[in-house]
């Protein structure tokens, strides 16, 4: 039994954490570095469509550095240091590529990006952000040798987003669920660990539906999941449809929300770790969807509400659906 499924039965642990996979395969604490590589999307420069996903909003989670930092290697030694003075007990670092989609773009460009990443002693991996459809074999040949050449973690994080086609349309995604299931079945074989990223609240569709269409997460191939509450940002497609048309949206109060998560938890398999259940964009950023608090505190309340509630993660039966229909 790992230390995840020892700390569950313990009663240590109401659910399996993200980063306590870091801390089990790393001796301590892991801290991301977000990098920006300098990517672009299809959906932005034409080869899909353009103007990006109704709810993008990159500068809203890019910290200042990426944006001074000319190079890979500033963006490098400036997260560390800024990584370092807060949280001072970290044991390792994974530069993160997350803005835009980092596999997506000129390959020799790319391969060398990720060359220096890799080679960086003080960084313990890479994980590496994009779309389910911009995953080239040829590349992933690539990464998979450089990651095992440099003795490195090597992570994917894939935009799924919804469940619905619909809701992926309306939001200009530009791929299908089928195309994610595909993808994240590619890397699964491959032997790649790869989490998904998802959110609650899109317009034409009732904020907790995510929540209750958990047999067809469960069926995905995938090492964790990130989810959280749809937050509009300033200065997007997205903002202007909900100043437009308000009725469309349905924001959940906290409560509801912890209550509709913790129900979820209880079906979620045993085996997949929980990236993140909740959104933290800073207010200057954003014009509805956050609840004002520190995430650090929510995460905090939610784990007591687990603990009021006798709520674990896998404790009611599930059955993986195959197919959305």
């Amino acid at each position: 039994m790992n230390a995840s499924c020892a700390n569950a039965a313990s009663g240590q642990a109401r659910y399996r954490k993200l980063k306590d996979y870091w801390n089990e395969v790393e001796g301590g604490r892991v801290q991301k570095i977000s990098l920006h590589a300098g990517c672009s999307c299809p959906n932005r420069d034409g080869t899909l469509g353009s103007g990006g996903c109704l709810y993008c909003s990159n500068e809203a989670f890019t910290p200042a550095y990426c944006r001074g930092a000319t190079t890979m290697e500033e963006q490098i030694r400036e997260g560390i240091a800024f990584q370092q003075r807060r949280y001072p007990r970290a044991v390792g670092f994974l530069g993160y590529l997350q803005a835009y989609t980092n596999t997506y773009g000129n390959e020799e460009v790319l391969e060398e990006i990720y060359r220096i990443v890799l080679a960086e002693p003080r960084l313990c991996g890479i994980v590496i952000g994009t779309r389910p459809d911009c995953l080239p074999d040829r590349l992933l040949d690539w990464l998979g040798e450089a990651a095992q050449h440099h003795g490195k973690h090597l992570y994917f994080e894939i935009g799924v987003e919804s469940f619905s086609d619909t809701i992926l349309r309306a939001m200009n995604r530009g791929h299908t669920f089928a195309q994610s299931e595909e993808a994240l079945r590619r890397l699964a074989e491959r032997g790649f660990r790869t989490g998904a990223h998802f959110l609650v609240g899109f317009p034409g569709e009732t904020w907790h539906s995510f929540f209750e269409q958990v047999d067809l997460l469960n069926a995905l191939p995938l090492h964790s999941v990130k989810v959280h509450q749809l937050q509009i940002y300033r200065d997007t497609p997205l903002a202007e449809w909900w100043h437009r048309r308000p009725g469309d949206f349905s924001f959940p109060e906290k409560e509801a929300y912890f209550a509709a998560a913790a129900r979820w938890l209880e079906r979620v398999r045993p085996g997949l770790f929980i990236d993140r259940l909740f959104g933290d964009a800073p207010r200057r950023f954003t014009e509805r969807g956050g609840w004002n608090e520190r995430l650090d505190s929510i995460v905090a309340q939610f784990d007591a509400y687990l603990e009021t509630h006798d709520i674990r993660q896998g404790r009611k039966a599930y059955s993986p659906a195959r197919s959305i229909g």
